[in-house]
């Protein structure tokens, strides 16, 4: 197992500015919820446009509540998607005041920006745990939560059907995932530092087993 080159040398305290200017841009005053979305129409969770419905209804849900609780709702869509369609369902339902997509600055800025994430299936949430955030997964119609994060006790499950409890979990609970959390970066990211050499020493190793292999015949 390599880990992720990546994250080899990321270091969140090197993002805190960044972070701190792209709240000034945006004009935020609140703590920030950080939806982090991705196409989890590839990886076989349904269709795009189930994708979509799904984020319409949780913030169709979710939003009087997270404004009840003094948050900003930020959204930055994965670079295979697009910006204007998170955008025009926001519009659509009138929350342009208290929810926003990110267009602009770096993944590491905005997740230096926000205050608490919420993912689908992406990998960007171990990103969002090295920054210390509290994780939230939303509960996807049919398949739950992806990947392992609330399996394994690092983040919060987020249900339509319960939003007041998962949204009291996920801002209220954190303490309680952090050591699940710290563990769940080491076994991902375990000898972090290291991961490019060892992906390139695979690939070495792959293409000299392939030369073998050539030879033989």
């Amino acid at each position: 197992v390599t880990a992720d080159p990546r994250l080899d040398r990321l270091d969140p305290e090197a993002w805190r500015d960044a972070g701190q200017r792209l709240r000034a841009t945006l004009g935020l005053t609140r703590p920030t919820i950080l939806f982090l979305t991705n196409p989890i129409e590839t990886q076989g969770f349904g269709t795009k446009d189930d994708k979509l419905a799904l984020f319409e209804r949780w913030i169709a849900a979710s939003i009087a509540a997270i404004r009840r609780r003094g948050y900003t709702l930020l959204v930055r869509n994965h670079p295979a998607e697009s910006a204007v369609e998170y955008q025009a369902i926001i519009a659509r339902l009138g929350f342009e005041r208290d929810a926003r997509v990110v267009t602009s600055g770096t993944l590491h800025g905005t997740l230096a920006a926000a205050s608490v994430a919420l993912v689908m299936t992406s990998t960007v949430g171990i990103d969002a745990l090295m920054f210390g955030l509290p994780l939230g997964v939303l509960d996807i119609p049919k398949h739950g939560c992806a990947f392992e994060y609330v399996q394994r006790g690092a983040a919060s499950a987020y249900s339509l059907e319960a939003i007041e409890a998962s949204l009291d979990n996920l801002l209220e609970n954190a303490a309680t995932r952090a050591v699940a959390a710290k563990d769940f970066v080491e076994r991902h990211l375990h000898g972090r530092g290291g991961a490019t050499s060892r992906v390139a020493n695979v690939i070495e190793d792959v293409g000299s087993k392939s030369d073998l292999v050539r030879d033989s015949r």
